[in-house]
């Protein structure tokens, strides 16, 4: 793996329902989503960066037309071949739809960041990880220290760069999802959600996500840090 970020935490919660809390913020109603197999590139710009996105990765309709206030929505598939990460097309739809294709939807969304806001590594301070009771995967699994009813920390502190994951707990959701918050760009933030049967590949997948938001970059446009090699 070849993660390109410091530590970072995830936080969980159904993809869908995030997505039509994302729409809303936008400012437009839940049919605004959408999906299409078109490959036409997309011109968006999000706090000065340029981006040309195939149309088929783009879940919020109006960004079809370049539209964008504050984020460019994204998703794609994962799993279903040695292909990597996979838009909508008639081969991959019925991934993007419920129940059997949940664990194989992955999306990724950038975010303009409000003036003040700040990725934090909070499972990581001193005293947190003692309030882990188990492992799962790899990772210590502990209460959410707001939400414990609802949300468990998997907390990952050995290796170069320490993971936190906040996902919906399995005995409130049978198919929970978790989200990412990676920095991008100086006041962008890239989220990336996936199912949590993924645990054990999301270093694999958060690889690829960046591969691939980098390779939308306009040409020409100045390099940032997460799309350096």
């Amino acid at each position: 793996m070849d993660i390109r970020t410091g530590g970072w935490v995830l936080v969980g919660g159904m993809v869908m329902a995030m997505a039509a809390v994302a729409v809303v913020l936008l400012g437009g109603p839940v049919s605004d989503m959408g999906r299409t197999d078109s490959l036409e590139p997309v011109d968006l710009t999000l706090k000065g960066h340029e981006f040309q996105v195939p149309k088929a990765y783009l879940w919020y309709k109006p960004q079809w037309d370049g539209a964008v206030e504050n984020a460019v929505l994204m998703a794609a598939v994962w799993g279903t071949d040695q292909a990597g990460l996979r838009p909508f097309s008639e081969e991959t739809k019925a991934f993007f739809k419920g129940g059997m294709g949940l664990p194989y939807k992955v999306s990724f969304d950038l975010f303009a960041m409000v003036p003040g806001e700040q990725l934090e590594d909070l499972y990581f301070k001193p005293g947190y990880q003692e309030t882990c009771q188990w492992e799962r995967e790899g990772f210590k699994v502990c209460p959410h220290p707001e939400t414990p009813h609802f949300y468990e920390v998997l907390v990952n502190s050995n290796g170069e760069r320490p993971l936190a994951l906040t996902c919906r707990k399995q005995a409130v959701d049978r198919s929970p999802f978790c989200t990412v918050d990676l920095p991008y760009a100086l006041g962008l933030k890239l989220t990336v959600g996936f199912h949590a049967k993924r645990l054990a590949e999301v270093g694999d997948i958060i690889d690829a996500v960046l591969d691939r938001v980098c390779g939308f970059r306009r040409s020409g446009t100045p390099q940032v840090a997460q799309c350096q090699s």
